[in-house]
């Protein structure tokens, strides 16, 4: 890894923050953080490396997806095999993308079959904003957070007013047209809100020549919609029950072996609550919540070639209780319940249960804020698993923090990995550990501020298939992994209406049984960015840089680079008034041609033209 790019950007930003005060601070509120330690925290005394993707931001996604949001921040790579309806991967840290929890408003969506998340599915419309905690969360999650938890919380609607709605819609490139409708409101103790979105597009060819199907002969189009609501009412300012509802549906095309193919997915997640405050320190919460994920896949001939259906229920009692001013204890208990049909490649039907118990401590205490916390998760037909985690910040002075964390994390085999192996009278293979720590020191000022992360990870007990007699082939524990980067990220307000922002990774993820770097992960990537407010107009530009990366040309089972890229993207937002605000996006303006995928393509340059209304 090539330290003299870090500290050259440090040497350029460090001083750049510290000269370029301001007599007036930052006037932005700080973010509310849920993900970090179950628990609402303020973003400036969340302890580790967390991130938030605002508001403010997902209003201006434009035709983006959620993954390639995620994709701007810090510590975070995606691959995709062509449009937003294809696999999407998630690397964070240099992990696998199954390394990475997925929950909406709490709730797990990794699939139990697949551990894939549809991204697609997901409206940013529909999203109040994104909580992101890298480093493994498997202490407070359980299962699968060995490199990290995204956490999606949803609208909840407006608590302020009896009644209120918005609508928005949009075109861009490739046909798209994207559109979304709401209203919310609360009186007399009674909430809701309810959101519609429809979505869809001609796509574009998402193969070329070198994929192992072929080039596309014509574009790979995609529609979606989605629901989401919520309900509540509250008895009193203590006691409140909550429900909430999301569906989502996408069906699109991709190039496929016997040519055009398409697949249909509909993704659900609904479920209760009970929120009780016993005491002026205790606050207690029982629910239920059940995800599903149901995907049908079609050949060129309209047959159906494969299916599968997940279900995941999940029943928590979270009891929070703070101890003085600058202490909190949560105890959790969860059980979990998963189901998992699979029809096509493999006729898979299977279940599987588990039990969970934690206890988490958070201390924010004048210069001291630390958090540790322990979890034992004991999984049906499998060892019992138990993770923990402490870190530590200390406030050198009001400007400077020094801080450093030490947890672990697990994966555990999905539905249809252990069910190959039995159904091979194989012994199940075990679950991946992973062991994690980071060191992080951050300069803030009234203006901006800097922040440098370095970490390592290793990670024991991959997960890997190979060929065997049996028509599935097996799935066996092998290769151990060890990651090492660094991040830096800064962000700062140079003039009254100008503010810019960007970061740093550098990244080893490598394979310890080779030596070689675990593919599509790109050593090095900087990202900058910058806004400038001029009366109700806003204008922005971003730029991202990614080093070349590591793929395998599976027509031949060799070894290929994918060469590097970067990108320009501009934005445009406009208030005409208090009710009608329109914004434009234009990403990749110079038309870079360049592949997360060996073979597949990316879309080129593309516009969204989006017009939002309010009530």
């Amino acid at each position: 890894m090539k330290t003299t790019h870090l500290a050259a950007l440090l040497a350029c930003i460090f001083p750049l923050s510290a000269a370029a005060q301001s007599p007036q601070p930052v006037s932005e509120l700080d973010n509310i953080v849920v993900t970090a330690s179950r628990v609402a925290q303020l973003e400036s005394e969340v302890v580790g490396d967390v991130s938030v993707i605002d508001r403010a931001t997902l209003e201006k996604a434009g035709q983006s997806s959620v993954a390639e949001l995620l994709s701007r921040e810090h510590g975070i790579q995606i691959s995709t095999n062509g449009g937003p309806q294809t696999p999407t991967s998630i690397f964070m840290r240099g992990t696998e993308s199954r390394h990475v929890l997925v929950l909406i408003d709490g709730v797990r969506i990794n699939s139990s079959i697949s551990n894939s998340v549809n991204f697609s599915a997901l409206n940013t419309a529909q999203i109040e904003r994104i909580e992101i905690l890298r480093g493994a969360g498997s202490s407070l999650y359980g299962s699968e957070a060995i490199g990290g938890v995204i956490n999606i919380i949803t609208k909840t609607g407006q608590t302020d007013t009896p009644m209120a709605f918005w609508g928005e819609m949009g075109v861009g490139t490739h046909s798209l047209f994207k559109s979304s409708v709401g209203v919310s409101g609360q009186t007399n103790g009674f909430s809701y809100n309810l959101i519609g979105s429809l979505a869809n597009s001609d796509g574009f060819r998402s193969t070329n020549a070198h994929s192992d199907v072929g080039a596309s002969q014509r574009a790979d189009g995609y529609e979606s919609n989605s629901v989401k609501a919520n309900v509540g009412y509250a008895f009193s300012d203590q006691h409140r029950v909550d429900a909430h509802l999301f569906s989502s549906y996408i069906n699109g095309e991709f190039t496929g072996y016997t040519g055009q193919e398409s697949s249909a997915t509909r993704q659900q997640a609904y479920g209760i609550s009970s929120t009780n405050k016993f005491f002026s320190n205790w606050t207690s919460k029982l629910s239920v919540n059940e995800t599903r994920e149901t995907r049908q896949g079609y050949n060129s001939f309209n047959v159906e070639s494969s299916s599968y259906q997940t279900t995941l229920r999940n029943y928590a009692w979270q009891n929070d209780v703070t101890l003085g001013q600058y202490q909190t204890v949560t105890a959790l208990l969860e059980h979990n319940d998963e189901r998992g049909k699979q029809a096509g490649f493999s006729n898979l039907s299977a279940k599987r249960h588990s039990n969970a118990g934690a206890l988490i401590y958070s201390l924010n205490y004048g210069r001291h804020h630390a958090q540790a916390s322990l979890r034992h998760d004991r999984i049906a037909g499998h060892t019992s698993r138990t993770t923990g985690a402490v870190a530590y910040d200390f406030d050198i002075t009001n400007r400077w923090t020094v801080g450093a964390s030490y947890n672990t994390g697990f994966k555990m085999p999905t539905l249809y990995e252990d069910y190959v192996n039995q159904n091979a009278n194989i012994a199940t293979v075990s679950p991946e550990t992973s062991k994690n720590v980071e060191a992080r020191i951050a300069y803030t000022h009234d203006t901006g501020s800097v922040k440098l992360v370095a970490y390592q990870n290793r990670i024991k007990n991959l997960i890997n298939w190979r060929a065997n007699s049996s028509q599935n082939g097996e799935y066996y524990n092998t290769n151990r992994a060890k990651i090492k980067g660094y991040s830096l990220m800064f962000d700062q307000q140079v003039l009254d209406d100008l503010s810019i922002w960007g970061s740093a990774d550098l990244t080893n993820p490598r394979n310890q049984e080779t030596g070689q770097r675990l593919t599509r992960r790109a050593a090095q990537v900087y990202r900058l960015g910058a806004q400038y407010n001029y009366n109700a107009m806003q204008v922005g530009a971003e730029y991202m840089w990614t080093a070349k990366r590591q793929d395998t040309n599976f027509n031949t089972n060799e070894n290929v680079t994918l060469g590097g890229f970067s990108l320009v993207n501009l934005t445009a937002h406009y208030a005409f008034n208090k009710t009608v605000t329109a914004s434009v996006r234009w990403d990749n303006v110079f038309n870079k041609r360049y592949e997360y995928v060996y073979g597949y393509n990316t879309p080129g340059s593309n516009v969204f033209v989006n017009l939002t209304w309010r009530m």
